[in-house]
């Protein structure tokens, strides 16, 4: 867990979603065992969080510096890595709702976004190729999660959801006035969610008992993946592969 946040400051806002799992794990355990257990965790938190902070205040002069304000860049990082309500709303606008390009004239027709910009909202904000979560057919789950939650047995997924929900709405804003827009940094929260979206869906079956209305949403979901998401992620290596072989290009 503290080299997770160590590999990349940003991870921390998933420790709700781990300390969720332990919470839950613990409850079956004696309070004695409870309180060994997390004395078991915490302490290597503890010592790797002190030697860092303890790294980052020789180096930059602040604990909390991890040193991406320090990159070789012409830029001012203070103001690219300042939090403003202009990159907030572009990053949660595009990481949501940003549609992929179809082109069918164009092999393999469907393609990443491709728009890139320095600029966004009159902010200076990072862009590059991404596609939105609307756009990730598992995804579309979350729309039918209400239907899901009807025992107490859902109890503890419904509170995972809505944890991994509000995590991953933070983890855009802090990626985007941190980092920028674009796919290569969404990979952590669109996993999760696709995670969670995979459990919904278990669920969902489970309360069903294989009905016609499950194999339908399961079948339309495979389908719109298999047309959205293999054409996207082949085209990304197309170019690669067209230049490993055809190098004379």
């Amino acid at each position: 867990m503290a080299l997770i946040v160590l590999s990349r400051p940003d991870f921390i806002v998933y420790y709700p979603l781990i300390i969720f799992f332990i919470i839950s794990s613990m409850k079956p355990i004696q309070t004695k065992n409870k309180i060994k257990d997390c004395i078991f965790i915490l302490v290597p938190l503890g010592i790797f969080a002190i030697l860092q902070m303890i790294y980052n205040f020789i180096r930059f002069d602040n604990v909390l510096e991890f040193g991406a304000r320090y990159q070789l860049t012409s830029f001012d990082m203070n103001y690219c890595m300042s939090f403003t309500f202009g990159k907030i709303y572009q990053g949660l606008l595009l990481y949501i709702f940003k549609l992929p390009i179809i082109d069918p004239f164009h092999f393999p027709f469907v393609y990443l976004s491709s728009d890139t910009s320095l600029v966004n909202m009159n902010e200076i904000c990072y862009e590059n190729k991404l596609i939105g979560l609307i756009a990730i057919p598992i995804l579309w789950i979350f729309l039918f999660k209400k239907y899901i939650y009807n025992d107490n047995s859902s109890k503890n997924l419904k509170i995972f959801t809505n944890i991994n929900i509000i995590t991953c709405i933070i983890s855009i804003i802090i990626t985007t006035c941190m980092a920028g827009i674009t796919e290569n940094y969404s990979i952590g929260f669109k996993l999760i969610l696709c995670i969670n979206a995979i459990l919904l869906l278990l669920k969902f079956v489970e309360n069903k008992n294989n009905s016609n209305e499950v194999n339908k949403l399961f079948l339309i979901l495979c389908i719109v993946s298999i047309f959205i998401m293999l054409p996207i992620t082949f085209g990304e290596q197309y170019s690669i592969l067209t230049n490993t072989f055809e190098f004379w290009r």
